[in-house]
């Protein structure tokens, strides 16, 4: 899991960082992710990146829209209003039906929801 990166003083080698985006289904080429280490790499001597500056530069501030659409995909998870939403609710609404590597057909339904679970190291949601 990709939270396990989370160790040390937060410094990744790119060994590391390849793998992380390899679990996030985000593949580059040799080329693409060399230049992305060597952005993040601040001494040359340490071939390390600060693997929390990575993450942080990734997200942007959250616009109206994308709230709006967050809170509609948790009322969804939440319909009692409870503020409390479980692995198992989260995987039985999930849907891949849109997921663009199963409308692509570069992926069945069941290989997305697969690796969908496996960002929670679970394989299904009954598990």
């Amino acid at each position: 899991m990709i939270h396990g990166l989370v160790k040390r003083n937060d410094m990744i080698g790119l060994d590391e960082l390849v793998w992380a985006l390899h679990q996030l289904e985000l593949v580059l080429n040799e080329t693409d992710y060399n230049a992305l280490f060597c952005h993040y790499q601040k001494n040359w001597n340490q071939p390390k990146i600060d693997w929390r500056a990575f993450v942080e530069n990734l997200r942007e501030e959250l616009t109206d829209a994308r709230a709006k659409v967050i809170r509609e995909a948790y009322e969804k998870l939440d319909p009692e209003q409870t503020s409390k939403v479980t692995i198992d609710q989260v995987a039985k609404t999930y849907c891949v039906d849109g997921a663009r590597d199963v409308v692509k057909g570069d992926r069945t339904p069941e290989q997305h929801y697969q690796t969908f679970m496996g960002l929670w190291s679970l394989p299904s949601a009954d598990d």
